[in-house]
């Protein structure tokens, strides 16, 4: 379902359809997406704003849907969009989604991507389509303040008037799969060559013969040195020889151990509460994944509702995340430690708060909301299947490494194709399953979160650590101290070759040793 829009000169439009992406259709208990969802449509429902380019548009799509259900697609989106605009947009949600936006643009972390490059493609998007205005985008703390102050207006209800309701610039597309298409298309695609070769003559296929050849020297002739003298080269003398250190503390004590990292980040503290896995049950491990899959995208617990609980979480803080990883002792590569991480960041200001949220989702999920359960699950497994075809890559290193690498192997379990497996069983039978998964979650949780399991990770300089011991302290006395029968993970490594069949034309190889 797409709608066209404005102009990306417009700044306001250029942040505001991204946070109706949020408020309507792509947040945990949105309106437009709980609405197709309860209906049935799709395995994950969500929605895109294309704002920077000269006509902008607004895409809301429904995956693993059937072209039957089209008619039906349209009408719900229609029919929820009406009542938004009739009964208001939730002012929570809006404020939630601004609130990360302001957090998001004055942290200016592009993770691995260069933080110039990536401020040079946003300025495109205003810059390319008028000369004059390349920074509109990038100064972005006054337009973030206007749309704070429109919250309590009935600005972003007109937007959804003007652009979804009464716009007639719209397009509904299906794409629909077709079994045995890649391999008709070759055959087509054989057989026309084959007519054309036959129609050569015999001095027309030399001169492609030729002309092919002269390609590949042309690609493999070196370039001239005057042309390579122009790139600009680092020399020797502008590059630092000693190795950045690494700025680690150990504080706290041996039953609340604190790794600190003093490092200037410009007011936002970044909390890592790293419990230890070693000791989860080889039959609960896989669940590890499911388990970081429901906390990502949120169950209700004792004193929220998980949209609340999403919005609360994005008032208060720059977002949570969960990470599951698998670290290997550097004197001896055999020994592994696989952890569950509950992540946050925030302003100084706003620790307790942080730390409190964090608690709610560990301490007091209520996984007996089973339908939630099952949304969570179909959406994790299409997420599963796109990673598959995106980078596969990744996907077939893992497995291979798996033979051998016990941190590969531990690593599979919660990411590779065992998880895959087993979310399509749950999917699959999820009504034999439910009462299982329900137990098996709940017992996960008594084993993983316990004040033994726990080392507080954080990084802030020192003017932002008052209070994070405190605050952890308080969560820490609130972990599940009831026995249990420990008992260390061993994955079994074993050799095999092995092939996975997918509707992908990229075939991914991977030899590891």
């Amino acid at each position: 379902y797409n709608i066209a829009m404005g102009s990306s000169l417009d700044r306001e439009l250029y942040i505001a359809m991204d946070v109706l992406v949020h408020v309507l259709c792509s947040d945990p208990g949105s309106p437009v997406k709980q609405a197709l969802v309860d209906a049935g449509i799709g395995d994950e429902v969500y929605s895109y704003s294309e704002t920077g380019i000269a006509q902008p548009y607004f895409s809301i799509t429904a995956k693993n849907a059937s072209s039957a259900q089209q008619e039906q697609f349209v009408s719900i989106i229609e029919e929820e969009l009406q009542k938004i605009v009739k009964h208001g947009i939730d002012r929570k949600a809006l404020l939630a989604t601004l609130n990360e936006f302001e957090f998001r643009y004055r942290e200016a972390d592009f993770g691995s991507y260069p933080r110039g490059l990536m401020l040079g493609l946003q300025a495109l998007d205003s810059w390319l389509y008028d000369k004059e205005k390349p920074f509109i985008h990038i100064e972005a703390n006054d337009t973030l303040a206007v749309l704070k102050e429109k919250i309590e207006t009935s600005y972003y209800e007109g937007l959804v008037q003007k652009y979804f309701i009464d716009n007639r610039h719209k397009a509904v597309v299906v794409v629909e799969p077709v079994p045995g298409l890649t391999g008709k298309k070759e055959k087509e695609l054989a057989d026309r060559l084959a007519a054309i070769k036959d129609r050569m003559t015999e001095e027309e296929k030399q001169a492609v013969v030729d002309a092919t050849k002269a390609l590949h020297a042309y690609q493999q002739e070196p370039s001239p040195k005057e042309d390579l003298a122009k790139i600009p080269l680092l020399k020797r003398e502008d590059m630092k020889k000693e190795a950045a250190a690494y700025v680690n503390e150990e504080r706290g004590s041996k039953e609340a151990p604190v790794l600190y990292h003093n490092i200037f980040t410009n007011g936002i503290g970044y909390l890592n509460l790293v419990f230890d896995a070693s000791h989860v049950p080889a039959r609960l491990f896989p669940y590890i994944g499911i388990l970081k899959s429901i906390f990502t995208l949120m169950v209700d617990t004792e004193h929220y509702s998980y949209s609340d609980l999403y919005n609360e979480i994005r008032i208060h803080t720059g977002g949570t995340k969960m990470v599951f990883n698998v670290y290997t002792n550097a004197k001896d590569m055999a020994k592994v430690k696989p952890t569950f991480e509950a992540r946050t960041k925030f302003l100084f200001n706003q620790k307790d708060k942080a730390v409190e949220l964090l608690e709610e989702i560990l301490i007091h999920a209520d996984f007996t909301d089973t339908k939630r359960l099952y949304e969570i699950l179909a959406e994790y497994k299409s997420d599963m299947q796109a990673t598959m075809q995106s980078a596969g890559h990744s996907l077939a290193a893992i497995r291979a490494m798996s033979y051998f690498s016990k941190s590969a192997a531990v690593t599979e379990q919660v990411n590779g194709i065992p998880q895959y497996r087993l979310l399509e069983e749950l999917t699959k039978n999820f009504e034999d399953h439910k009462e299982e998964l329900v137990a098996n979650l709940k017992e996960l949780c008594q084993y993983l979160f316990r004040p033994e399991n726990l080392l507080l990770d954080y990084t802030a300089p020192e003017e932002g650590y008052a209070g994070i011991e405190e605050a952890v302290d308080r969560l820490r006395k609130k972990l599940y101290t009831g026995e249990i029968a420990k008992e260390t993970y061993e994955p079994v490594t074993e050799k095999k070759n092995e092939g996975f069949l997918t509707a992908g034309q990229v075939q991914y190889v991977c030899r590891a040793g």
